[in-house]
Order: C-alpha cells, then sequence, then structure tokens
C-alpha cells in the first residue's frame, strides 16, 4: 500500500504541474509573444518578430496616433510624433509623444493595444523605467503652462497602476526657460536620481520619495550640461559639459562666423581666452572640440556627491558617453572628431576616477548617429554619412564592419538614424528613414559574434523609433513551469519503474518461496494444475492469489497511467544553439541616445 501511496501522490503532483501550465498559457489568437520588436512611426506602429520574417500586429496612425493641429498652423491632422519608448517587462509598453500633443501614449504588452493617454509635461522625451519602484519617468523641455497640475520638467507614472495620481518635479524656476536635459534613474541608485539641463551649470538631485529636486551640484567653469549616462559598476554618472568661446575672428576659439547663435555678453572662462568677459561669442555645443573645451566629460560619484574626474576624447574635447548596461565599460563618442576614434573607459572602485581603456580607430565616415551594446561586451555603432554598421569588441578590441544598403547616398542622413538589438538573440536593427521608400535593416551575427551579414530589408514602413520588447515576467513563469514540469516528469517516471520493481520482485520471492512437488517420470516435467496449486499455495490460497494478482495488476496500471501523465505534461522548449549563447537575465538594458538634433533644438529654443 506504500508503494500504491507513493505512486497516488506523483501522480497528484505532475497532474497538478499539468494543470499550472494550461490555466497560464492558454493560446490567444491576439496575443503577441514574449519578444518582439516595435516599430513606432509616422505611420503608427508595427510589431515584427525579432528576425524581421514575421508581422505579427499592424496599428494603423488613424487608430493609435493624435488628431491635432499643425504647428504651422495649417489645420489639423493625425501625427505620430514618437519621441522614445520604453517597456517595464511585465505590462505595458510606453511611448513619449513630442509634438502636437504633450501625452504618454501605453500599449498592452501581450496584445500592443493602447490602453491609456497620459498627458505630461510639455514637448515629453527621454523615458526612464525604475524597476525597483515599478515608475516610469519621462524627462520634458518644460511645464505645461496650459496645466497647472504639471509644473515640472520631470514627471513619474506608476507601472503598476494607471490610475495612480503622477508627480512633477520642476528643475528651474523659469518656466519660460526651454530646459532640455538628461536624467539618470536606476536600482542601483535607489531613491535617488539624477538630471541635467541645458545651459545650466549644475547637476540636479532629486529624491523620489518626496517628489523634489534637493541638491544642485554646481560644475566649475561649466556653461552647462547636457547628455549622462550612469555606470553601475562605481555608481558614478558621467556627464559632457558646455562651455562658452570666442568666434567670428582669425585665431578665435570658433574661428567661423558665429553664425545666429553668436551673441553678445558672453563671459569665456576657458581656453585660451578665458577671462574675457562681455564679448562675442557662442556657447553650448558648438564649442565642443575648441580650444575652450577644456571641462569635458565630468565623472561625478553619487555617494559623496562630488566630481572625481574630467575625461576626454582622444582629439581632446568632450565626447557623447555610453555605459554598457553592467557598467564595465564607459564610451566617448566625438561627434566632433573627423578621425572617429572611440575612447573607453574602465570604471573601477566608488569614488576613484577611472582609467583609459584603450582608443579605437572606428574607420567611420561621418558623424555618430546612434549605438547600441550587446551583452556588454559588443559595441555598435552607425554614421549618419555612410550605410555601414561597425561592431566593436570591448574585451578585444577586435572590430569588423558590415555594409546593410547599396543606396549611393546615406539612407540616415537628413532624419538620422538608430540601432536596436533584439536582446536575447543574433539579430541588430538598424533604421534607414532617408531611403525611398523607407527601409529597415535586419542584421544577423554569427554564432561567435565575430561576424554579422545582411539577414534581410523590411521597405515601406517608418522606423522613427525601435523597441525590442520582452515580457520578463511570463518569461520567468514559463521558465519555471518548464522546470516544474521536467522534474515532476523525472520523479513520476523513478517512482513509477521503483513501484513496478518492487512489485515484481515481491511476487518472484512469493514463487521461490512456495513449496514445489517433486517431479515424475523421467523428464522431470510438472503438471500445469500443480503449479498454480503451488502458486496459490504461496499467495495464501484462493483468496490471497487473487490479490496478489490484482496488485500486479494495479501496478502495471499504474505505471501506464503515470507515463500517460508524464506525456500530457509541458516540454521545456529548447533553445536554437544560435539564440542561446546570446541569452542574458533580464534587467536594465542601455538603449543608445539618438543623436538627432537634441543640442541644436535646445539651442534653437533657448
Amino acid at each position: 500500500m506504500k508503494i500504491l501511496a507513493s505512486v497516488i501522490s506523483v501522480i497528484g503532483l505532475a497532474s497538478v504541474n499539468a494543470n499550472l501550465s494550461v490555466n497560464n498559457h492558454v493560446p490567444m489568437e491576439n496575443t503577441i509573444g514574449d519578444a518582439a520588436m516595435w516599430v513606432l512611426g509616422s505611420d503608427g506602429v508595427s510589431i515584427f518578430s525579432a528576425d524581421g520574417m514575421d508581422t505579427i500586429k499592424v496599428m494603423e496612425k488613424e487608430n493609435v496616433c493624435h488628431n491635432v493641429s499643425s504647428y504651422r498652423g495649417e489645420g489639423y491632422s493625425v501625427d505620430c510624433s514618437f519621441y522614445d519608448a520604453k517597456s517595464d517587462g511585465e505590462k505595458y509598453v510606453w511611448a513619449s509623444v513630442s509634438r502636437g500633443a504633450s501625452v504618454i501614449d501605453v500599449f498592452d504588452i501581450n496584445t500592443g493595444d493602447v490602453v491609456a493617454s497620459i498627458p505630461t509635461c510639455q514637448t515629453p522625451r527621454d523615458l526612464n523605467f525604475h524597476q525597483g519602484r515599478g515608475e516610469m519617468w519621462v524627462r520634458c523641455m518644460a511645464p505645461d503652462p496650459e496645466n497647472f497640475t504639471l509644473p515640472g520638467h520631470i514627471q513619474s507614472f506608476s507601472t503598476n497602476n494607471l490610475a495612480s495620481p503622477s508627480r512633477s518635479i520642476k528643475l528651474v524656476d523659469d518656466v519660460d526657460f526651454s530646459a532640455y536635459g538628461y536624467a539618470e534613474f536606476s536600482s542601483d541608485l535607489g531613491d535617488t536620481g539624477y538630471s541635467t539641463v541645458y545651459g545650466k551649470p549644475y547637476l540636479y538631485q532629486i529624491d523620489l520619495n518626496k517628489g523634489l529636486k534637493v541638491a544642485e551640484f554646481e560644475i566649475e567653469n561649466a556653461y552647462g550640461l547636457y547628455e549622462s549616462t550612469f555606470s553601475a559598476k562605481n555608481d558614478h554618472i558621467y556627464a559632457i559639459t558646455h562651455v562658452c568661446c570666442t568666434c567670428g575672428f582669425e585665431g578665435a576659439d570658433y574661428p567661423d562666423d558665429c553664425g545666429r547663435y553668436g551673441t553678445d555678453g558672453v563671459n569665456i572662462t576657458t581656453g585660451p581666452f578665458a577671462g574675457t568677459y562681455n564679448t562675442t561669442g557662442l556657447c553650448g555645443s558648438r564649442c565642443m572640440g575648441t580650444p575652450a573645451d577644456t571641462v569635458g566629460i565630468i565623472e561625478f560619484d553619487t555617494t559623496a556627491n562630488k566630481v572625481v574626474g574630467n575625461h576626454f576624447s582622444k582629439a581632446g574635447g568632450s565626447a557623447v558617453p555610453a555605459s554598457t548596461p553592467n557598467g564595465e565599460y564607459v564610451v566617448l563618442m566625438d561627434r566632433e572628431d573627423e578621425d572617429n576614434f572611440l575612447r573607453v573607459l574602465k570604471p573601477g572602485m566608488n569614488g576613484e576616477a577611472s582609467t583609459t581603456a584603450f582608443d579605437l580607430d572606428m574607420g567611420l565616415t561621418g558623424r555618430i548617429a546612434d549605438f547600441a551594446f550587446i551583452n556588454d561586451k559588443i559595441l555598435v555603432v552607425a554614421s549618419e554619412e555612410t550605410n555601414d554598421a561597425i561592431f566593436i569588441n570591448l574585451e578585444t578590441m577586435v572590430k569588423f564592419s558590415v555594409r546593410f544598403s547599396e543606396n549611393e547616398e546615406s539612407t540616415g542622413n537628413r532624419r538620422g538614424r538608430q540601432i536596436e538589438w533584439a536582446e536575447g538573440t543574433p539579430y541588430v536593427w538598424v533604421s534607414g528613414r532617408d531611403a525611398e521608400p523607407e527601409e529597415v535593416y535586419v542584421l544577423e551575427m554569427t554564432d561567435d559574434m565575430s561576424n554579422a551579414v545582411l539577414h534581410h530589408t523590411i521597405s515601406g514602413i517608418d522606423p522613427r523609433k525601435m523597441l525590442f520588447v520582452q515580457n520578463y515576467v511570463n518569461m520567468h513563469q514559463q521558465s519555471l513551469l518548464d522546470q516544474a514540469a521536467v522534474t515532476a516528469s523525472e520523479i513520476a517516471t523513478q517512482a513509477a519503474e521503483l513501484a513496478v520493481k518492487e512489485a515484481m520482485a515481491n511476487l518472484m520471492s512469493s514463487s521461490t518461496n512456495a513449496e514445489v512437488p517433486e517431479a515424475t517420470g523421467t523428464t522431470g516435467t510438472v503438471s500445469s494444475a500443480s503449479v498454480v496449486g503451488d502458486v496459490d499455495g504461496a499467495m495464501g490460497g484462493d483468496d490471497d492469489s487473487s490479490n496478489g494478482l490484482s496488485l500486479a495488476a494495479l501496478i502495471v496500471g499504474l505505471f501506464a497511467l503515470v507515463i500517460g501523465v508524464v506525456n500530457l505534461l509541458p516540454k521545456a522548449q529548447p533553445v536554437e544553439s544560435k539564440t542561446a549563447q546570446y541569452l542574458q537575465a533580464p534587467g536594465a538594458k542601455a538603449p543608445g541616445a539618438n543623436f538627432d538634433d537634441d543640442a541644436s533644438n535646445a539651442e534653437s529654443a533657448v
């Protein structure tokens, strides 16, 4: 009976696991799946498989975008001005709409349907997901002048409850000031965040619990701070600084004509003309790479709240910093360096300045348009002026290039270019918005990530913003179910085999111990009647014989039942070898900042 109880228990366990799997994974026609590439553009939202071969869902702009007035005053039109997009990895995909309607569009991660359009501060730009707090943060240009309930430059939303009130944080008091900037929020920073403001020489500290700016850290000799990145390795923030410079005469920091951005009353605090006050000059990104660019990229320790180092590109000026997701490397991409060298920093201990790991000639023509990291060790960059992508191994310094379009002209010159890695796969997507019609290029890396080829091209879709979306919660639950199914299957099989072996051993033991009559005749044969009688005797007579045979039949039946249940259990899905080596644990991913015309837009608005 102990055997019977054990086998029945195993069958119960297996049945529970089988029911769990069935109840949690009911097939639905409108389910996108746990991983897909979302493409948001002027024609709406399209969702593809990671390799781009399958179109999962298309949502036309009339169903997802906003009917807004033209900024030229030419009436109303349906406009899809998506600027950034992020996923919370569980419920929703969030997209900021930066023109016409200052809102955050929220999509269901499983179906792609629009579930909310939430008003936010004016001209929302970059989104940041704080996984530990379950909050999506948006960085805006300015408060909404027509909505007194949105008085800040930064706003947060709960990713767990869309009906929860949002919070606004004001960085500067001048509501008319165009406060473009970047913000750093991370689970590694806990309940503290930081932000920059174009044209303001401060790094602003934010208390996420209070929803308030709590400190301003002034950066010496800086006109303002802009692009930034955070390294989880040392809890340091790296931020690009802007300075002021002379212009418009021979020998000036900026020898070309000052242009429409030149102004009087400029004070020069750096470079060969430091100490020159109230002169004609420039301030901001146009002074990058000039002799006045002597502050570079600051490295700020968020523990001690102080600057611990200044870094420069190989050419000697400021450069856009970007950290790998694990913080092991920080790359400096100099948009003004015609030689296109990439400087790589190696972060060390908290409180210590990072060191220069190496400089690498990217062999790239033109301004860097965008970048993406693959598994923390591969950097992919592309320029606006060529149709090539450069892959750089940050550990070995080996690089290779891939031509993704044979178009004679660049397909990313006027409207910029974006790169997005389909995380956990060998596929890298590159946009070509200047192609006619617009194109998306899907590149495929080799198994050892030492080369890549053009997998195929998708035409006729505007890739204004691309985002690879993974439902990490579903993936984790399915992984647990697969593991439980495998465990239950193994236990059930072993228990069934043990039960049958023990039952057969009992039967054989009983037969051996039975008293067998002496054989008659010269051949030593035993009659069937005597054998049956002997077995009956050994099993305890007719009633015991019946019980023994019934037990044997029951065990065999249970074995068959267990095998049947095991076959019903969901099998763990094998991972293709090509994809397996790209898999990584779910976590914050550092997408490439899209270097469109942020600085120009900021200067135009100032």
